[in-house]
């Protein structure tokens, strides 16, 4: 599963990416703030299906680390 993070004032500008693990986790680092995380699955044409959207919240770490179930 793809996922991104964007603003949430503009939620088509992609701060940053990342790929999960096949147990669903991930890892991802940004400057502290409120985003908008996208989980989204490629299909066989390689264009991204979204599956879900979560706003979050990064904290003085900048540091994103968890594990999905979707």
């Amino acid at each position: 599963i793809l996922i991104q993070l964007t603003h949430i004032t503009y939620p088509d500008v992609v701060i940053a990416k990342s790929l999960s693990s096949v147990d669903g986790k991930f890892f991802i680092r940004s400057e502290p703030g409120k985003y908008l995380l996208k989980f989204l699955k490629e299909d066989e044409m390689g264009y991204s299906q979204p599956l879900k959207t979560l706003k979050v919240k990064i904290g003085s770490q900048g540091v994103l680390n968890r594990t999905i179930r979707i």
